[in-house]
């Protein structure tokens, strides 16, 4: 900053000789305040301390990013390593049944679209990746409500009585179809609810990863010949995906 001037007033009658302390001062305020934003990571184990005379004796702060960085970071990592790793085995099952493979994953009431893989002649319509999933009239969506706690999917179901009370009744029948599916054939079906031309079942993994859940699903045009194996051939192919998934990542039943 060039010299001032201690005999002229700026506009407002300040001297630059005093603007001059103030931004001084207001320097070192903002850097007691990085001191003290560093001690509030440190605390949170954000910030690994390290040994520095020097710096210690001015009252500051020396570190490496901390382990506790990692925490906030794992499902974010989780959501890489799980896709890298089912991406390849959604690939070979959409190619081996001409069709589509979905990953969705849920939280609260949103469920979103991660993943997706499409058959060499899969003829199916091709969402893109990052949609919002519906959680009434997909295969994705049912599962993912039966994995719900049952207060949290009670309120969801109490919501939509009050704002659609036809849609939210014949939802409640869906749901006891979807539940009497998952306990016999381990899957949950869209009954073409969505898009009448396509069948999709959705198997939800076994446990939560940080706090959401992930479902996989195949879906498949009624005039293919899967159409009528889905209980004794696609079902058990989309379960054993997601068993593998589950073996890999160390996310099965404990």
């Amino acid at each position: 900053m060039a010299r001032a001037r201690p005999d002229v007033d700026d506009a407002v009658g300040v001297r630059h000789d005093r603007l001059m302390v103030l931004d001084h001062d207001h320097a070192l305020a903002r850097v007691d305040d990085a001191v003290e934003h560093g001690r509030v990571l440190r605390d949170q184990g954000f910030i690994a301390p390290q040994v520095d005379a020097g710096v210690a004796e001015q009252g500051g702060i020396l570190g490496l990013l901390g382990l506790g960085l990692l925490q906030l970071s794992s499902p974010v990592l989780t959501r890489m390593a799980l896709r890298q790793f089912a991406r390849p085995l959604m690939q070979s099952l959409a190619d081996l049944t001409e069709g589509q493979v979905q990953l969705g994953v849920g939280h609260k009431r949103e469920l979103c679209l991660v993943e997706l893989a499409n058959g060499m002649g899969n003829s199916v319509y091709r969402p893109e990746i990052g949609v919002r999933m519906s959680l009434s009239r997909t295969a994705t969506g049912r599962a993912y409500l039966l994995g719900m706690a049952d207060d949290a999917r009670e309120a969801y179901l109490q919501d939509l009585q009050a704002s659609d009370p036809q849609r939210a009744a014949w939802l409640a029948q869906r749901l006891v179809n979807a539940r009497e599916d998952m306990e016999r054939h381990g899957f949950c079906r869209s009954h073409g609810d969505l898009h009448s031309e396509i069948e999709s079942i959705a198997v939800p993994m076994s446990q939560p990863q940080d706090g959401e859940l992930w479902i996989f699903a195949v879906s498949v045009p009624v005039f293919s010949p899967l159409y009528d194996r889905l209980e004794s051939d696609l079902g058990p192919r989309l379960r054993t995906l997601v068993r593998s998934v589950e073996a890999i990542v160390g996310a099965g039943v404990p």
